[in-house]
């Protein structure tokens, strides 16, 4: 089995998590805006 390693995300994190922000946003009908996914999590 892997090992999974939980940890607090941090600045330098930001171009990972922005577009999968924006892909739960557009899931949910909004359109996509990965800027505003980038300034929600700075």
């Amino acid at each position: 089995m892997d090992n999974i390693t939980v940890r607090q995300a941090v600045l330098t994190d930001l171009d990972a998590l922005a577009p999968l922000l924006d892909a739960y946003r557009q899931f949910y009908g909004r359109a996509s805006d990965v800027a505003a996914a980038r300034a929600f999590f700075a």
